[in-house]
């Protein structure tokens, strides 16, 4: 759009929006477009043998972003400005094949999953480039265990056995 300040260097793939937001422009949208049908194309061809598997992954992974987005969205969290915040609810195209969904959803539980580790070290009085440079050992399994306690409680909308189908089912997808 002429007078918008586009981001994403010379090809213009983002523009910023009144709001201090984000949004594709439509090179931006061609570009995700493509994106989208490769990563469709790879999961079909990687999980092709697995589609029971993705299709329970599927309906788990959707309860678990639920109760994730819940605080986002009805205002309890409204002051939270995280990754989570920025990137949920996943983008879902219209008739999108079940593993391009399933994709785009633990992706965004990814950036959930870093918003507690961020929270984790900054709690610990860490910078970025601290938790970056810091070796294995005590101190970074204690962030990591901090980081998981903060990224559970989404988990806890799957019941208990339904958990440990889940993990299974992660475990036998080919990566």
């Amino acid at each position: 759009m002429p007078g918008k300040p586009e981001l994403g260097g010379p090809t213009g793939a983002l523009e910023l929006t009144a709001d201090g937001g984000f949004r594709a422009t439509d090179r931006g949208h061609e570009f995700l477009t493509e994106l989208y049908r490769s990563h469709a194309k790879a999961t079909a061809d990687l999980w092709a043998d697995h589609r029971a598997r993705v299709e329970r992954l599927l309906d788990s992974v959707a309860v678990v972003l639920d109760a994730a987005l819940a605080p986002l969205l009805d205002g309890a969290d409204a002051t939270r400005r995280g990754a989570f915040a920025a990137m949920a609810p996943p983008y879902e195209p219209p008739e999108a094949d079940p593993g391009l969904l399933l994709l785009n959803r633990l992706g965004t539980l990814r950036y959930h999953r870093a918003d507690a580790h961020a929270a984790a070290w900054v709690a610990a009085g860490l910078t970025a480039a601290q938790i970056a440079a810091m070796p294995d050992g005590p101190a970074r399994e204690a962030i990591e265990n901090e980081t998981d306690r903060r990224a559970a409680p989404p988990f806890a909308a799957i019941h208990a056995p339904s958990r440990l189908t889940v993990l299974a089912d992660l475990a036998g997808l080919p990566a």
